[in-house]
């Protein structure tokens, strides 16, 4: 099994990659990251040697994608069985989460759909391609509950809840095109729960009061139990960390 976690270097990703290595002893994973390899990095590298290997990737430059996908080519890889694409950011680079529209700026728009949607379509049309076998396969992106237009009973968060719901639009394009490589293909995102992370870490006082709090490893435990067991019902749907279903 050929596995990509693309934003591995913490959080959810390096925790999904330490899953799939455990959890499947044939499982070959290659995890991205941004800048630096990390002590976590290479503490995962040496439990697992030639099973794990890092590739940096600019998410906001294309040019990355085209090299990521040589990466694959260079690994011997002819076919990719799982994508997740675990990268999203909620204040980026100093940019607040607006909570009324006159925070809302340009600028943190631009920069919210460059990290939070367009990642995920580039992934699709530079790792297509390995997609075209018959085995099960699923290429996932992590969204989050507050994109879900119907549930938004609170408002704010703009540019991020906009972001993730052009998130999931992409996704349901994709799931539609990769359903032509065969019925075993399933393209999904995937909401992890209120997770301890860097992300989450500024609210996570008030998000206790009201959410179930996980830590990273078990959002990934949850998040591998629900792409290693989906069905056609669930191809291009909007999942929950617990396998139901979330509203559009």
């Amino acid at each position: 099994m050929n596995v990509i976690i693309v934003g591995a270097s913490q959080g959810i990703g390096l925790s999904l990659c330490e899953v799939y290595l455990k959890n499947n002893s044939e499982a070959l994973v290659l995890g991205t990251y941004r800048s630096d390899v990390n002590s976590n990095m290479l503490d995962l590298a040496n439990e697992f040697p030639d099973r794990i290997y890092w590739q940096k990737l600019n998410v906001e430059n294309e040019e990355s994608f085209l090299q990521l996908k040589q990466s694959v080519i260079d690994l011997g890889w002819e076919h990719i069985h799982r994508v997740v694409n675990c990268v999203g950011a909620l204040q980026i680079e100093g940019l607040i989460a607006e909570r009324k529209v006159e925070e809302v700026t340009l600028d943190n728009l631009q920069k919210s759909f460059l990290v939070n949607s367009a990642p995920t379509l580039l992934l699709g049309k530079y790792l297509k391609d390995f997609y075209k076998h018959k085995d099960y396969a699923v290429f996932a992106a992590i969204s989050a509950k507050v994109a879900s237009i119907s549930d938004n009973s609170l408002g704010g968060w703009y540019s991020y809840r906009a972001s993730k719901t052009a998130l999931n639009m992409i996704i349901k394009n994709l799931s539609l095109e990769f359903k032509r490589l065969g019925q075993d293909k399933y393209v999904i995102t995937i909401h992890p729960g209120t997770t301890q992370t860097r992300l989450s870490e500024p609210f996570m006082k008030a998000a206790e009061k009201k959410y179930k709090i996980h830590s990273p490893f078990e959002s990934a435990e949850n998040i591998y139990k629900v792409l290693e067991n989906l069905k056609p019902e669930n191809q291009g749907q909007f999942l929950n960390y617990d396998n139901t279903t979330l509203p559009w």
